[in-house]
């Protein structure tokens, strides 16, 4: 149920967006957007768990919890790996992507009515 409202959602969401703004104007359809998410947090607000959720005292510090989930997380055959993986494609992809960011943007610039 829940992927079929996505999909419904994504389906219908730019089309009626375009007639918002056609009908409305930028400012319209801003104020709109505003309104939905100001309704959203009304809603999360009002929503409540049928239950209390009891919480334990911390019994250790911080560094003691950070040092507990890294000795987990390398000791785990199946964690290790993929947080290597992940840790290698921050440290090699993210650098090399912000400097082509950097170089399209530079190349594009007033390319498209946005000012240089």
């Amino acid at each position: 149920m829940q992927q079929a409202g996505s999909q419904i959602v994504s389906l219908l969401g730019a089309p009626v967006g375009a007639v918002l703004l056609a009908a409305a104007g930028l400012t319209g359809a801003a104020a709109a957007d505003a309104v939905t998410f100001a309704i959203v947090l009304v809603v999360l607000v009002r929503v409540r768990p049928a239950f209390d959720v009891e919480r334990s005292p911390r019994e250790e510090g911080l560094l003691a919890a950070v040092a507990d989930g890294v000795r987990i997380a390398v000791g785990d055959p199946v964690l290790r790996p993929a947080l290597l993986l992940t840790a290698a494609a921050a440290a090699f992809l993210l650098p090399v992507v912000s400097l082509l960011n950097r170089s399209w943007r530079g190349s594009t610039a007033g390319v498209r009515g946005w000012p240089a």
